[in-house]
C-alpha cells in the first residue's frame, strides 16, 4: 500500500483483505485512500470500490478497462455519465440492465437502452424517476398492471443524496488493547469516523 496515507494505527491490518474490503465499501472513507483501494492488488477490493458513490471520479474511470467491475460502475450513483454511456455502448445485457437500476442514469441513457432490456429490468425502467413519459406510457400499455407500482427511487433527475465521507483530521477509536492478535480485524467503525468523533453506527 502507498506510504504514508493510511494512518500509522491501520498498518498492521492492511494486510488483511478483509480489512480492506471494509475501507473499500464504508461511505466514510476519505476519497484519497479510495483512490488508493481503487489499485488494490485484491479483486474483491476494487470491486466494492467500483460500487462506492464516494469513489472520486478519476478513480472510477481508472477501473473502467476491467470488464468485470461494469456492473458495479454500472449501478454506481457516482459513476460519470460518459462512462455510464461507455457502459450502455457496449452491449452487455446485464450491464445495461443494472443502468436501468441506477437512480442517477438520465432519461437520454434510459432511452438508448430501453429496447435492450430484459423484462424484468423494464419493470425497474417504467418505475425510474427519470423514465421518459412517453416510454413510461408504451410499458403501461403492455403491462396494464404495472399502474399501482410505485416507484422506489427518488424524485425526477435527482442524484441521490449521500453520506459525507469524513476528510482529515480523523479520528481512531482503536486501541492497542482493542487489538488481542495479530490476525483480529478490527470493525472499519472503529478505526475510521466521522468528523466530531463519533463512530460509526
Amino acid at each position: 500500500m502507498t506510504p504514508g496515507v493510511f494512518p500509522a494505527v491501520f498498518q498492521g491490518y492492511l494486510s488483511d483483505v478483509r480489512f480492506r474490503m471494509a475501507l473499500a465499501d464504508s461511505p466514510h472513507t476519505p476519497a484519497l485512500w479510495l483512490e488508493v483501494l481503487a489499485e488494490d492488488p485484491a479483486q474483491e477490493v476494487r470491486l466494492l470500490v467500483a460500487g462506492n458513490p464516494h469513489t472520486p471520479e478519476q478513480a472510477l474511470r481508472g477501473l473502467v478497462h476491467e470488464t468485470t467491475l461494469h456492473l458495479k460502475l454500472a449501478g454506481n450513483p457516482g459513476t460519470p455519465l460518459d462512462v455510464l454511456e461507455a457502459l450502455a455502448a457496449q452491449g452487455n445485457q446485464d450491464v445495461r440492465d443494472r443502468l436501468s437500476e441506477n437512480p442517477a442514469s438520465p432519461a437520454t441513457l434510459l432511452r438508448s437502452v430501453f429496447q435492450h432490456l430484459s423484462h424484468a429490468a423494464l419493470h425497474h425502467l417504467y418505475r425510474h424517476p427519470n423514465c421518459p413519459a412517453d416510454l413510461q406510457q408504451h410499458l403501461l400499455a403492455l403491462h396494464p398492471h404495472w399502474k399501482h407500482h410505485q416507484s422506489t427511487l427518488r424524485g425526477p433527475s435527482e442524484r441521490p443524496i449521500l453520506p459525507e465521507p469524513c476528510q482529515p483530521p480523523f479520528t481512531c477509536g482503536c486501541t492497542g488493547q482493542e487489538r488481542t492478535t495479530d490476525h483480529e480485524t478490527p470493525p472499519v467503525a472503529a478505526v475510521v469516523a466521522p468528523p466530531g468523533g463519533a463512530h460509526l453506527p
